[in-house]
């Protein structure tokens, strides 16, 4: 996934946001920072993840 697709679906209106991923704009930034809050507080350690957060959201949305 590219983050083209993730910018090209901001870019939608709400009703094809929410048609294409199941919820709202607005949902999906409040989800974004919960997650970005959750990534900073964790111990890192490992590799590092091949997409960021906003990137894994979307895709599990779409699953």
């Amino acid at each position: 996934m590219s983050h083209d697709r993730l910018e090209r679906l901001r870019q939608l209106n709400r009703t094809r946001f929410k048609r294409h991923t199941g919820i709202y704009p607005e949902t999906f930034a409040e989800m974004e920072i919960v997650l970005d809050q959750r990534e900073r507080s964790k111990k890192k350690s490992g590799r590092p993840p091949a997409l960021n957060a906003s990137e894994q959201l979307l895709l599990t949305l779409e699953f």
